[in-house]
């Protein structure tokens, strides 16, 4: 039986093939970066502490070596008298510190391969002393989005979004106080002194951070990190928008 192509049927095909290819578009898969030395990108950095302390500044950051699993990162504040700071780093971007004589990951952006959907999460405890800090457990899990397109001064790209949501416990020095006071009397005034002895207070805050990842860069254009305390306000915003870049293959 012979049958007619009517305009609905075309039309029915088309949003069908539409359908499909923006199923395949969702579903498609950002594979691990080949990093080279060389490629380098560069980053504005806007930074508000409380509601007071804003400031921005230039990031360069650069691939100065490629090992089998890691490489070293130099990064140089634009316009700063010295040269890059180097950071060891994992071919992913994760972060890694030396605790006990063993490597922990201390930050992992991305988990490639990485498709909608994916999710992950670290757990670690920070033992270093830095400042009145004296240790930080750390907890986020992280989250795959899903695919969107994105405009940054470098340009619109299409990105994949990831979420991370955790939580930071830091322990602090309590230094000890004297606290002073005068009592009068009959007999006259008497001073009086008592100290209070240090020790230590748990800081709990809440984070939050957004990353849009782009194959071809083998970078995010952008990143959002928040910190709040526990009564939910913000205490840190972090913003990083892409300016340019260059990639050595």
């Amino acid at each position: 039986m012979f049958r007619f192509i009517t305009p609905s049927l075309i039309l029915g095909c088309i949003a069908l093939a539409l359908a499909t290819s923006a199923k395949s578009q969702d579903q498609e898969i950002a594979p691990a970066p080949t990093m080279r030395v060389g490629d380098s990108w560069v980053f504005e950095s806007t930074t508000q502490k409380g509601a007071s302390e804003f400031h921005q500044l230039i990031l360069d950051v650069a691939v100065d070596r490629v090992d089998e699993t890691t490489m070293l990162v130099g990064v140089k504040t634009d316009g700063a008298p010295t040269g890059y700071v180097d950071h060891l780093a994992g071919l992913d971007w994760s972060k890694r510190q030396l605790a006990g004589g063993e490597e922990e990951i201390t930050a992992r952006p991305f988990s490639f391969p990485m498709k909608p959907g994916d999710t992950w999460s670290i757990d670690y405890v920070d033992s270093l002393r830095r400042g009145a800090q004296i240790s930080d457990h750390v907890r986020a899990r992280y989250k795959v989005m899903g695919w969107q397109d994105i405009t940054v001064p470098a340009g619109t790209f299409r990105a994949l979004k990831v979420v991370s949501d955790g939580v930071s416990e830091g322990a602090f020095e309590v230094a000890a106080a004297a606290v002073a006071g005068v009592t009068a009397s009959g007999q006259g005034a008497t001073s009086l002194t008592q100290t209070r002895r240090g020790g230590s207070q748990l800081i709990t805050r809440a984070t939050h951070a957004e990353l849009y990842y782009v194959p071809k860069l083998k970078n995010y254009v952008k990143v959002l990190q928040e910190q709040y305390n526990n009564d939910n306000v913000r205490l840190l915003s972090e913003t990083q928008v892409l300016m340019s870049y260059k990639l050595a293959d």
